[in-house]
């Protein structure tokens, strides 16, 4: 039983690196389509001209995307909504989000699977090299968490909170080490 066409064509060939411009700005216009689609909301926001916007590339499409902030003391997103006290509260951390995936690959779990893997293995890669002790994200899509727990994210309790518009607002966070060293791409 070995992977389906689709899944095996998308494990082989799927790229994923920090976007170029032209990248950049089809990131942002597909993540506005799904995000209006999905929540009814545009999903831009002033941060996108500071994050590092990441992509997955399949041939010549887009087919994922994720952005980077900070490291602090830039502004974080997270913490302009909630005072958090974060392990590590004193560190240099990153805040991940803005993640899509396009539908047609969310359908497939390996799939989508595949593509979370790589999207936070390339945000991790630059954490590290940005020297932060590590990612804090959120989500109000309580099943996001699970997917979030696979990669390594540990949800962070007394930084949940009830936001008006999205409802319950889960914070979680990845420690990372940065002793590791990171292949250069």
């Amino acid at each position: 039983m070995g992977a389906k066409p689709f899944e095996h064509a998308l494990v082989n060939t799927a790229h994923v690196k920090v976007a170029n411009v032209y990248e950049l700005l089809q990131c942002l216009r597909l993540r506005e389509v799904w995000y209006h689609k999905s929540f009814g909301y545009h999903g831009r926001d002033v941060f996108d001209k500071h994050g590092v916007h990441i992509v997955a590339v399949q041939g010549d499409r887009l087919v994922a995307g994720a952005r980077l902030l900070g490291p602090t003391p830039l502004p974080l997103e997270l913490l302009a909504a909630k005072s958090l006290s974060l392990p590590g509260a004193d560190a240099r951390v990153m805040q991940a989000g803005a993640l899509w995936i396009d539908p047609q690959y969310r359908r497939v779990l390996s799939a989508s699977a595949r593509l979370y893997r790589l999207l936070s293995g390339k945000m991790l890669e630059l954490a590290r090299r940005f020297g932060t002790a590590g990612v804090v994200l959120r989500t109000s899509e309580p099943r996001m968490t699970k997917w979030y727990r696979a990669i390594g994210f540990q949800e962070v309790p007394n930084g949940n909170y009830f936001d008006p518009y999205w409802g319950r607002v889960f914070t979680m966070y990845m420690a990372i080490s940065n002793d590791v060293e990171v292949a250069p791409h």
